[in-house]
């Protein structure tokens, strides 16, 4: 008898953490750029149930006077518990960058029209700066052109123009899940 009740424990317990977890019978979908990651869930701090996916892309861009710098752009979405979806993206430097502060300026150029943001980073170990939420593009369209500018302790800047499709792909995951004001 005590083996068919730890039996049927086993299974409901089972059955509960299969339905209890968003399901993707194909694999977790992409979004645009974005690539289908983990799924979670468990409870948040007040005790609510939560469940939702991580997707993530990755870029490198090459930095005039500096080098190549790997890129992660990471983003949660919560499918129940009511909250809003959290993105962040990273710059990963392969060697410390003198002088940077840490601050980019990200400037959009969209119908004749130049847009330029600031964002500061944080950083743990001065080569992974993480700005959460992602970059704002509002107003900008699959046409505009980014410059990611990196600020420099001297007053100078090491700038660099996003390629086309990089572009895009940002602008589309910031257009999918706009910073919440």
């Amino acid at each position: 008898m005590r083996n068919k009740v730890i039996t049927v424990l086993f299974y409901l317990i089972g059955f509960t953490m299969i339905f209890a977890t968003p399901h993707f019978p194909g694999g977790i979908p992409s979004i645009g750029p974005l690539k289908g990651g983990v799924t979670f869930w468990g409870t948040d701090a007040d005790g609510n149930y939560i469940d939702g996916v991580t997707y993530d892309a990755d870029y490198n861009i090459n930095v005039p006077k500096y080098g190549e710098i790997k890129v992660t752009i990471g983003v949660t979405t919560f499918y129940s518990g009511g909250q809003k979806a959290e993105t962040s993206i990273s710059f990963v430097l392969e060697k410390p960058m003198d002088g940077f502060t840490g601050e980019v300026s990200i400037n959009t150029v969209s119908g004749g029209k130049t847009t330029v943001n600031n964002y500061k980073g944080n950083s743990n170990n001065g080569r992974t700066y993480t700005y959460s939420p992602m970059f704002d593009f509002a107003g900008a369209d699959k046409n505009s052109g980014i410059t990611v500018d990196f600020l420099l302790n001297n007053g100078k800047k090491l700038s660099v123009k996003l390629k086309k499709e990089t572009a895009q792909d940002w602008i589309f995951i910031s257009q999918q899940f706009p910073e919440s004001k």
